[in-house]
């Protein structure tokens, strides 16, 4: 797992609420790194994610986002930054109120507030990555309009699309072999 943080407390501070006193180290950083190595890392393809780690520079309108012009219209960009604060806050609402202990798993209580239910939690994860998908079609269409200076998301889109075309021809043959098991 590549331990490269690309985000911090305090990027994540602009754009979210999260608690005064979280200790970045121990409670937020694994999010982060988990947002980056599997969220982050599928949406941009191997390649592309690992150029982006070993050259951030190169990438700083793509990373921090901002205004660009396309055929004559301008577009606001939402960063890779933002999407990698909305992929790890998802992590962390989902996460947050449980701790490892040597003796199993337990939620965290205080007497001074009460607990959110399981489903509050999932209405609230959900939210944030319905946010996130919107940044990541906002973040597609850029490097779609910007394709020639990122021959690393097209290597990605083209791998992309045979893996999903290799999954719908398989998904196509096992209804095929269900219908014909199942009917004879």
């Amino acid at each position: 797992m590549i331990t490269t943080q690309l985000i911090t407390l305090a990027d994540i501070r602009v754009v979210k609420s999260i608690a005064l006193n979280i200790h970045q180290d121990k409670e937020l950083v694994p999010y982060i790194l988990a947002a980056q190595n599997f969220d982050l890392q599928k949406f941009l393809g191997d390649s592309f994610y690992l150029d982006l780690l070993a050259n951030i520079g190169n990438y700083n309108t793509l990373f921090n986002g901002g205004q660009y012009t396309y055929n004559g219209v301008t577009y606001v960009l939402n960063g890779l930054k933002d999407l990698i604060v909305y992929y790890t806050y998802a992590r962390y609402v989902n996460n947050s109120n449980v701790i490892a202990t040597p003796t199993g798993f337990v939620n965290k209580t205080n007497p001074y507030s009460e607990q959110v239910t399981e489903k509050t939690i999932a209405r609230l994860v959900e939210n944030v990555r319905n946010e996130a998908v919107f940044i990541e079609d906002n973040i597609k269409n850029f490097l779609d309009r910007n394709n020639s200076d990122y021959p690393l998301w097209l290597k990605c889109k083209i791998n992309s699309n045979f893996r999903v075309k290799i999954r719908q021809v398989w998904e196509q043959m096992i209804w095929y072999w269900e219908k014909r098991i199942f009917h004879l």
